[in-house]
């Protein structure tokens, strides 16, 4: 099972979480999440999540709940 969210920017940190909470079951593939967004504002929680403290533009490996993640950042950092 996968998650793909375009427009990520319009969900709050809140409904991000609990679509990570849900992305469960059983499966021979790696859970995985797709987040694809514009960025939109310094402050978003895009950027906490995700890019603050980060020192490459490609992250690659898994969050808290073993899922698959993997992100391309066009931004300088």
């Amino acid at each position: 099972t996968d998650i793909i969210i375009e427009e990520a920017s319009e969900l709050d940190v809140e409904e991000y979480r609990q679509l990570n909470i849900r992305l469960r079951g059983h499966s021979n593939y790696p859970k995985q999440m797709f987040l694809m967004f514009n960025p939109i504002d310094i402050g978003h929680w895009l950027k906490a999540e995700f890019f603050d403290n980060r020192k490459t533009k490609n992250v690659l490996g898994s969050d808290n709940n073993n899922h698959s993640l993997g992100i391309r950042c066009n931004l300088p950092l």
